[in-house]
C-alpha cells in the first residue's frame, strides 16, 4: 500500500465519508457492488490489464512526484497514473491509462497518453469519451477516492 507524506497509507478507493461525490453514493454494499462486477468484468474481457506490459514498471520509494512524462505516483496529490497495454482479445493492441485517486477531494488532472484520439474512461457510469491532443488530456476530473480507467 502507498503510503502518504505523513507516513501514513493512502485510503482506498469508496470508503464511505471520505469525500462528498462517489464515496458517499458507493457506502452501501448494494452500490458498491455493481462496481467490483464492473471492474472484475473489466479484468476478466481485457489480457492487457493482467499482462506484464505496464508503465512505469517500477517505482523507486523516495520518488513522491510523478516522473517527467506524467506517470507514476504524486504522493503530495494522493495521485497514481500508469499505462498499461497488450493484445486485445479479437487480435491487435490494446491500451489504457489508469488514473487513481486517493484523495478525500476530486482532482483535475492533466493525464499523458501515449497516442492521440479517441480515449473512453470504462470505470465511468456511463463510459465518457475524451478526445485527446498532443498526447495529454488536460484538466480531466478525477472523482475523490476514484478512477478513471481509459481504453483506446
Amino acid at each position: 500500500m502507498w503510503k502518504g507524506a505523513s507516513g501514513r497509507p493512502l485510503r482506498e478507493p469508496g470508503i464511505a465519508g471520505q469525500c462528498s461525490s462517489l464515496g458517499q453514493r458507493t457506502s452501501r454494499p448494494q452500490q458498491i457492488f455493481p462496481l467490483y462486477q464492473r471492474l472484475i468484468a473489466l479484468r476478466l474481457g481485457h489480457p492487457s490489464l493482467r499482462s506484464d506490459q505496464i508503465y512505469p514498471a517500477a517505482w523507486p520509494e523516495w520518488q513522491d512526484q510523478l516522473n517527467p512524462q506524467g506517470y507514476g505516483v504524486d504522493v503530495g496529490r494522493q495521485l497514481a497514473i500508469f499505462h498499461r497495454w497488450g493484445a486485445a482479445p479479437g487480435g491487435g493492441l490494446e491500451r489504457f491509462i489508469v488514473v487513481l485517486n486517493f484523495s478525500g477531494q476530486d482532482q483535475w488532472v492533466d493525464i499523458p497518453f501515449p497516442c492521440d484520439g479517441s480515449w473512453t474512461d470504462v470505470l465511468a457510469a456511463p463510459p465518457q469519451t475524451a478526445q485527446v491532443s498532443g498526447c495529454w488530456l488536460r484538466g480531466w476530473r478525477v472523482p475523490c477516492n476514484y478512477g478513471c480507467v481509459f481504453l483506446l
